[in-house]
């Protein structure tokens, strides 16, 4: 099966977000930046409370809740920039350029003007699916996007992929996936 598309801006952004939100160190590093963070504020508001200065007290802690609340939504925000940013500087000159994607019985081979990139079906670790993208992840954890508009069988892709009987932990579908 063979599969030609092309990846826009806004292709790379979502290709980078979602390999971004399955990155367990970096998941580790936000919920442990939300939580040091409101971990600061709780001795010092307790510490003005202690000494009964109860507005200052009430402010740091208010503070470290908010900031324990709001920073998933900025931080996020401030990695999409991030992605958007490394995007327009790395892969401008490869908007709307020809990919090729094709599968034969034993590997899956990519092709586009800086050259191919040759794998085996059996290093496919899993395939999986977004609202508007494939993901095809390999063992050695190079991955590859795919947009669903390209994809018109996109069963016979899968399959073609991961053969016929594959098992459900090979393909998983996350359709209601958004960048947090």
């Amino acid at each position: 099966m063979q599969i030609n598309f092309s990846m826009n801006r806004t292709d790379y952004i979502q290709y980078y977000l979602y390999n971004a939100s399955k990155n367990v160190q970096l998941r580790k590093r936000r919920s442990r930046t939300r939580l040091l963070t409101f971990l600061v504020c709780l001795p010092i508001s307790l510490m003005y409370f202690y000494q009964d200065m109860l507005l200052m007290g009430g402010g740091f802690l208010a503070m470290g809740i908010l900031w324990y609340t709001l920073l998933p939504r900025f931080d996020g925000r401030m990695h999409k920039k991030s992605f958007e940013r490394y995007v327009d500087q790395n892969h401008k000159s490869d908007f709307e350029d020809k990919l090729k994607v094709e599968t034969t019985k034993q590997e899956c081979v990519l092709s586009s003007k800086a050259g191919e990139s040759v794998f085996a079906l059996d290093a496919i670790s899993s395939v999986e699916e977004t609202a508007d993208y494939l993901f095809i992840f390999m063992n050695n954890g190079q991955s590859l996007g795919v947009p669903k508009r390209a994809v018109s069988e996109k069963d016979v892709f899968i399959n073609a992929l991961l053969g016929t009987g594959f098992s459900p932990e090979k393909y998983i579908q996350d359709l209601d996936w958004a960048w947090k």
